[in-house]
């Protein structure tokens, strides 16, 4: 059975106690689209390097903006996933078959509502995924009907 594992907590933290040669790939769409974030390759090189990195208030800037709320009720929408930057399943699962290998696992650092984790399962990889934003853990639950570990907790990757 293909490895399936949810986290809820800081990548920086999960990625230092995991083990070399762990995970097969790395597929992953990291946060963006917060106002008064710095541009992409500045929060992806602090990432990288450790250091803490400055968002300010969260604010969407898709034009609507107004104050990111509840991940369940987003603008009141009655859509069940209202993550702000879902990815479509068909797009992750070639990611995710284009650079793993067949009984592979992929890791999501940055998981988000799950895409890429419902993808690998979908093409029958298995999947790492850390979630630091408690309110989309649920969602990812729900997608994947793998229970998520709260590394404050004492769960271990």
């Amino acid at each position: 059975m293909a490895r399936e594992v949810i986290i809820h907590g800081d990548s920086l933290d999960v990625i230092s106690d995991m083990e070399d040669n762990s995970v097969d790939s790395v597929v992953t769409d990291p946060p963006y689209g917060l106002s008064k974030e710095p541009d992409i390759s500045e929060v992806l090189s602090k990432w990288l390097a450790g250091e803490e990195i400055e968002v300010g208030e969260k604010v969407t800037t898709d034009g609507r903006n107004k104050p990111i709320d509840n991940a369940f009720n987003r603008g009141m929408t009655t859509r069940k996933n209202s993550h702000p930057t879902v990815k479509p399943v068909d797009l992750m699962a070639w990611l995710v078959r284009l650079i793993t290998p067949e009984g592979g696992t992929v890791l999501d650092p940055f998981a988000g509502s799950g895409s890429t984790l419902v993808a690998a399962k979908r093409e029958g990889f298995g999947f790492i995924g850390v979630e630091l934003t408690g309110e989309y853990i649920p969602i990812i639950e729900a997608r994947t009907g793998v229970k998520a570990t709260n590394i404050d907790e004492g769960g271990d990757a």
